[in-house]
């Protein structure tokens, strides 16, 4: 999934006070004053993704302030290296419940391990009004799952504690079957999944850490939807192609490719602005100066790009490398 519902970007923030929302989502990239209010809205992942950790850090609670207690920002990297010393996926998944329940007692976890199922209860739900923490601690565990297996995990079915929430949609999409109003807040899947065996290296889960959370926005193997597509081949060329030349390679007609993106409140030049801009403040954070970074991702002119990158992030190139450093 390339875009992200615009509902997260706005419930991530409800801890933060307000004063400090406008620098997180411009140290995000996104423009504060165009975070979209309708609820079929979407923001790409990468950004979103930054602007979770940049939450994370600045309550310095990896639950974004939505437990009754705070979880210090690292205890997440913390417990992912401890599971490597499991062989087993059961082994690790039990890990991550002990962890939980023994040192963050604003969540209590359980693995029932002849159900392959993994449950949160929030001890104090009102602290969760979005329900944010309850479906983003589902999204991580099972996406490390799937990761730590190299497969992706189909899911018997997702239970959520809250009421059925406007965006539910994209949760089906996120999870598959889904159940509201349930006890607790639980993943399930076959339980012959628990069997399989740990693959990853040190090395792998140094490198998966250091892409968090960026790389638990998708599942691990899973068909890729019409945009990622779009945006892989997009990445194997410096210019782009034009709309039709675009639907050839996809094997669809231009009306359909348009209609397709339409239905799911894109367009072609959103993606094409998405992904300049992720390059951009890539660039941009690796040090590379306004003008090279203006070329590096098409534009004739650095006066043209930072107009540009201004409209996408509220920040001058040279303001956000500031803010970036």
């Amino acid at each position: 999934m390339a875009t992200i519902s615009a509902h997260h970007v706005r419930s991530c923030l409800l801890s933060v006070a307000p004063e400090a929302r406008e620098r997180l989502l411009l140290q995000a990239g996104i423009h504060p004053r165009r975070v979209p209010r309708r609820a079929d809205s979407r923001v790409h992942a990468d950004a979103v993704a930054r602007l979770f950790r940049g939450v994370q850090r600045h309550l310095n609670d990896e639950f974004l302030g939505f437990a009754s207690e705070a979880c210090a920002f690292g205890v997440f990297e913390l417990l992912c290296d401890s599971l490597l010393r499991h062989r087993r996926l059961g082994a690790a998944l039990a890990h991550v419940a002990s962890f939980y329940s023994l040192t963050c007692p604003g969540v209590q976890a359980q693995w029932e391990s002849q159900r392959g199922r993994l449950s949160f209860v929030l001890s104090d739900p009102t602290r969760d009004p979005a329900h944010f923490l309850a479906e983003y601690l589902l999204v991580i565990w099972h996406r490390v799952a799937c990761w730590l297996i190299g497969a992706p995990i189909t899911l018997q079915c997702t239970d959520f504690a809250h009421t059925k929430p406007a965006h539910s949609e994209e949760l089906r999409i996120m999870f598959g079957r889904t159940r509201f109003g349930a006890a607790d807040n639980a993943i399930e899947f076959d339980p012959s999944w628990a069997q399989q065996p740990i693959l990853r290296s040190d090395a792998e889960m140094a490198a998966f850490l250091a892409a968090h959370p960026s790389n638990i926005m998708t599942i691990p193997g899973a068909r890729p939807a019409l945009e990622s597509r779009i945006e892989h081949l997009l990445r194997q060329r410096r210019h782009y192609p034009t709309l039709a030349q675009l639907a050839a390679e996809l094997s669809m007609h231009p009306m359909a490719l348009y209609r397709e993106l339409r239905s799911q409140g894109r367009s072609y030049q959103h993606i094409k602005d998405d992904m300049r801009r992720e390059q951009a403040i890539r660039a941009l954070r690796s040090g590379m100066s306004v003008e090279h970074v203006a070329e590096h991702v098409g534009y004739a002119e650095a006066r043209s790009f930072s107009r540009a990158f201004k409209l996408w992030t509220g920040m001058s190139p040279r303001a956000f490398a500031r803010h970036a450093s």
